[in-house]
């Protein structure tokens, strides 16, 4: 998996070395992340006109809270024939339960809040919002608000593998 776009090497480049390196036998698949959809168009386009290995997964964040990989990468996992293997799903631990609207609970999304990173910026109305809509539809299933973030985010479209951590 080639980790983070670098915006700077051309997606020919990239393809052909990767494949480079499953004719050798030194990885069995191909695999972007974090690289914007344009890239990954053109990257398994070219893969299939020059029959490269074809990317298998491209990972990216996506939850509740953060579902802006639904504008394209959904389609283009779909249409180009690879899949969608995602990272923070409980994005960043807001959709956990230990984080309620009233305290904001404690933890590294608290302790990290407006430290200018802003993968840690969770702490918005909108999210609020969905917290509190989790809660009450996992109160409503006597499920966990993690499980049943992890059971939205396993059961959408082209959503292959999901990675959690810790």
């Amino acid at each position: 998996m080639l980790h983070t776009w670098d915006q700077v090497t051309p997606a020919a480049e990239v393809m052909r070395t990767l494949d480079d390196l499953v004719r050798s036998g030194k990885i069995r698949h191909v695999a972007l992340s974090d690289s914007p959809a344009w890239y990954v168009a053109q990257a398994q386009t070219l893969s299939q006109e020059r029959h490269w290995e074809p990317i298998s997964t491209v990972q990216l964040e996506y939850s509740l809270a953060e579902r802006n990989i639904e504008f394209e990468y959904t389609a283009l996992a779909k249409n180009l024939g690879t899949s969608l293997m995602v990272w923070s799903p409980l994005a960043s631990g807001l959709l956990s339960g230990k984080y309620k609207p009233s305290g904001e609970g404690t933890g590294r999304l608290a302790m990290l809040a407006n430290s200018g990173n802003p993968a840690f910026d969770k702490f918005t109305e909108k999210n609020w919002a969905i917290v509190t809509e989790l809660e009450q539809v996992a109160n409503e299933l006597n499920r966990s608000m993690a499980k049943v973030a992890l059971n939205w985010v396993v059961n959408r479209p082209a959503v292959a593998s999901v990675i959690i951590g810790a």
